[in-house]
């Protein structure tokens, strides 16, 4: 009964191993040496020595792939090729330590004692599907042709002789006659030579505010009652720069007999003038003239 177990589990360790040996990715070949013979390590082989184990897993270093392997088990060498190559191998000894293996007794796989393997750069087995690529379904990634692209040339714009080439604002504020109380405060927006219109403006004058559209020459125009002079702003609401200017009014408006800057003449200004003390002492003057040229009159009848 015991050899029967012991047969059977024999001939389920062949099995395995031959499953592993003979599997579709790779052609296995025994070759028997001498104690001297290795696994080659010269060229694309990379040798691993001291292994003793009855298995051995070895990964390939970045870029590189394995298509050919060897082991040495005993006197025994084991070389495998693989196809399509990969990139991490696990060896497994089937290498009986007998010749009479496996239906003898005391059958036992050897260990490895060193491994190799052949390395080449990794391949790309991803096909070129571009039709516009140089190597069109071959197996790699798709190259193209270099283009070197032509530099195109910035125009430069030519402007208009007497044309501004970019946005500019003007204001105006008008300035006081005598007899004048209002005045009127425009501004003009125009980019190049083209007048802005609908855009917003903001005039402010002494605390008061007041807003206007431009038009379609471009110009914002509000009316402010004269207080005294000051500056009168202006901000337009599409980025325009803003603009100041001063509000003066007439001073001098004595040679008409009318009103100076804006004002009436009253009991105040005329104080301050000296204008009143002159006419109080002409109309006193004038009576008493008139007083003694009566009774000069009156005299002159008595005595006739």
């Amino acid at each position: 009964m015991k050899k029967l177990l012991f047969g059977i589990s024999l001939l389920a360790i062949a099995l395995l191993v031959g499953a592993a040996v003979f599997s579709p990715s790779k052609i296995v070949k025994g070759v028997s040496a001498n104690g001297q013979e290795t696994c080659p390590q010269t060229g694309d082989w990379v040798k691993v020595d001291n292994i003793n184990a009855l298995s051995y897993k070895y990964t390939a270093p970045a870029g590189k792939e394995i298509f050919e392997s060897c082991y040495k088990a005993g006197t025994t060498l084991r070389f495998a090729q693989y196809n399509p190559a990969v990139t991490e191998v696990e060896l497994q000894s089937n290498v009986w330590n007998k010749s009479t293996c496996p239906g003898d007794k005391g059958c036992n796989f050897q260990k490895i004692s060193h491994a190799s393997f052949r390395l080449r750069p990794t391949t790309s087995t991803e096909v070129c599907e571009d039709k516009e690529a140089l190597n069109y379904g071959e197996e790699e990634d798709c190259e193209y042709p270099e283009i070197t692209p032509t530099p195109t040339p910035t125009p430069t714009a030519t402007p208009t002789p007497g044309t501004p080439d970019k946005e500019r604002s003007s204001l105006y504020v008008q300035q006081l006659a005598c007899f004048e109380y209002d005045f009127r405060a425009q501004m003009d927006l125009k980019s190049g030579s083209n007048p802005q219109k609908d855009v917003l403006v903001s005039f402010t004058y002494n605390g008061l505010s007041k807003n206007a559209y431009t038009n379609q020459d471009g110009r914002a125009s509000v009316s402010f009652t004269f207080v005294g002079e000051g500056l009168v702003k202006a901000t337009p609401n599409n980025g325009y720069k803003s603009q100041e200017a001063m509000v003066t009014a007439e001073t001098d408006c004595s040679a008409v007999g009318g009103p100076i800057g804006g004002q009436v003449l009253g009991a105040n200004t005329y104080a301050e003038t000296g204008i009143l003390e002159d006419i109080m002492m002409s109309v006193i003057g004038l009576s008493g003239a008139t007083m003694t040229a009566v009774g000069a009159q009156l005299h002159a009848k008595k005595k006739n």
